[in-house]
């Protein structure tokens, strides 16, 4: 297993740097602003932060879907074996682990086909 590239070099927080790099539908580029200087500057009711390290222009989104209680319900019927693995083990082990992956796969599947998007990967 190959170390991650952090391990080998001192890490710089991009806030350090003072960079955020900015995407747009027709270019992107790294503007020496950090994030939470653009969320200051920036019209709250025009672009979300939707992670600390992430900007979005409210625009831009097509849909908002939450989906835990979804989930839950779906795995307490249709993959039972995972919640109570989940509970039992206390330790994701590799076949808990597979049988998790393979039902989010199976939940994608089934959240895309009933809102008529298409499953993320």
């Amino acid at each position: 297993m190959s170390e991650a590239p952090c391990a080998r070099r001192r890490c710089v927080d991009a806030d350090f740097l003072a960079c955020t790099f900015v995407a747009t539908p027709d270019a992107h580029s790294l503007i020496r602003k950090t994030i939470r200087d653009l969320v200051a500057e920036l019209d709250p009711d025009l672009f979300w932060q939707v992670h600390r390290s992430t900007l979005v222009d409210v625009h831009a989104i097509a849909a908002v879907h939450r989906y835990e209680e979804e989930l839950y319900r779906f795995l307490e019927t249709r993959h039972a074996g995972v919640l109570s693995g989940i509970a039992d083990k206390k330790i994701i082990d590799d076949e808990l682990k597979a049988s998790i992956e393979a039902a989010l796969k199976d939940f994608g599947q089934q959240f895309a086909a009933v809102r008529g998007t298409a499953a993320v990967a």
